[in-house]
């Protein structure tokens, strides 16, 4: 039988056809790229991370991973670290590390380490939380850079890095004392108070973002049940400017700041009689003007959950969801989702070795 031939002709044709059917697939795929809108498009990275189910913890992008810190589930609560760098394989990199377990604390990235600062250590309603400080570069070995700030022992603050400090402000305990005090430290043991009583309201559960070289904080009130946007650029001075935002959820909101813009999402909503838990995303340039970018995101409905932006992604991490009023307790998450920052942001974060 003789060997089929394949014509010049033929073969040129042929080539033609492949080039045009990579061009289509390639117009495709960046189609489908840019019909994609950061915030509204959400994809599952794992639905069940090997960490506990957990809410109140916190996450920063260290090393280039993803870690998580601390948290709360149903009925424990474990001091332990993870980290990821793809959201998806998660490694235990300090199953017992020196500081107690703990909810409501905060974790920065500040001078080549991670921090945890203050944080509630019992499961039990009205204890003390703490007003120690903690470093780490690894993840595994931490150090005590403070047992005892000046500042009263806190959880539900907010802590951010801006003008090379670390900041907390705000916070309380469960719910007997709330804070509108602001402090500043660059090593982590001596604070400076920038003030005592700053314009906002005391309260606790009030994310906070660096946006537009400003500090923002995000819902006001004891537990951020008032929509209201405070501002400051030096940590003295704050300024509202929006008195009800319209964002629909109250308590346990998070925000982020990322791609020239803040995001809020989730949080509890509504009253005793009508309770449920939000998956709605917001998003502003300004911190003035609001757009909806989506009432219902395809992850659930939750508070409690973490953000963070790693490899040009935004993520979402864990929570908890609220399913029969505000006194019920929550069912408890350890899902991990992302949605694509457009491919022409400026990165808003380092990534330390």
């Amino acid at each position: 039988m003789p060997i089929p031939v394949i014509r010049l002709r033929n073969a040129k044709t042929f080539g033609a056809r492949w080039i045009v059917y990579c061009l289509v697939a390639a117009l495709l795929a960046w189609s489908a790229l840019a019909l994609a809108e950061t915030g509204r498009d959400w994809v599952p990275a794992t639905l069940n991370a090997p960490w506990f189910p957990r809410a109140g913890h916190a996450t920063v992008q260290y090393g280039g991973s993803i870690w998580v810190i601390g948290g709360e589930g149903r009925l424990m609560r474990q001091p332990e670290v993870w980290k990821s760098s793809n959201g998806t394989i998660w490694t235990l990199t300090a199953p017992d590390p020196l500081w107690d377990s703990r909810i409501g604390h905060m974790s920065v990235v500040f001078n080549g380490r991670m921090w945890l600062i203050g944080g509630d250590v019992s499961a039990t309603p009205g204890a003390a939380p703490r007003n120690d400080v903690w470093y780490s570069t690894n993840g595994t070995t931490w150090t005590r850079a403070t047992a005892h700030a000046p500042w009263a022992p806190r959880m539900g603050h907010g802590s951010v890095v801006f003008n090379n400090k670390m900041w907390v402000f705000g916070g309380g305990t469960w719910s007997t004392a709330f804070y509108n005090d602001v402090w500043w430290s660059t090593n982590g043991t001596s604070w400076t108070c920038a003030t005592p009583k700053a314009g906002f309201s005391p309260g606790k559960g009030r994310p906070c973002v660096v946006h537009n070289g400003r500090m923002w904080i995000l819902g006001t009130g004891p537990d951020n049940y008032d929509k209201e946007v405070w501002c400051s650029s030096d940590g003295r001075n704050w300024t509202r400017v929006v008195a009800n935002a319209p964002w629909r959820g109250q308590g346990g909101i998070e925000a982020i700041a990322c791609a020239g813009k803040i995001w809020v999402m989730g949080g509890n909503q509504g009253s005793n009689d009508y309770f449920w838990t939000g998956n709605d995303v917001w998003c502003s340039a300004d911190g003035v003007n609001w757009r909806e970018v989506t009432r219902h995101a395809a992850w659930s409905g939750r508070g409690g959950f973490s953000l963070v932006v790693h490899n040009r992604r935004l993520w979402l991490l864990g929570g908890g969801v609220i399913l029969n009023g505000p006194y019920d307790p929550p069912t408890y998450l350890n899902d991990v989702w992302y949605t694509d920052l457009p491919t022409d942001a400026e990165p808003a974060w380092k990534q330390y070795p």
